[in-house]
């Protein structure tokens, strides 16, 4: 994480926002020392956020002893999707046009 992304806010919330998107970027589920690892932080501290991100649903530890995307992104995800798709909607005619080949 680069130092004025960490400096422009709340480092736990930073970090933990690092923890999810490194997951989502790696298929879905990784282990404590993998996501270690690709974010260079401490294991206890890996666990600490991991726990943290497991108890609000947004994480969850697989049989494997690995851990995935939670249910609880889910309808976060659907709110993100309802909003930015209902901004896109006045683009939406725009871009379906055929489109014409200059000079003709």
């Amino acid at each position: 994480m680069s130092e004025s992304r960490q400096s422009a806010g709340v480092q736990s919330v930073h970090r933990a926002l690092d923890l999810v998107e490194v997951v989502a970027r790696n298929g879905g589920s990784m282990s404590i020392s993998e996501i270690a690892s690709a974010i260079d932080l401490p294991l206890t501290t890996i666990h600490r956020l991991v726990r943290t991100l497991v108890e609000r649903g947004y994480m969850a530890q697989l049989s494997d002893r690995r851990y995935s995307l939670g249910r609880g992104l889910v309808p976060l995800g659907a709110a993100a999707h309802h909003i930015h798709r209902a901004a896109a909607r006045p683009c939406s005619p725009l871009i379906r046009r055929p489109l014409v080949p200059a000079g003709m």
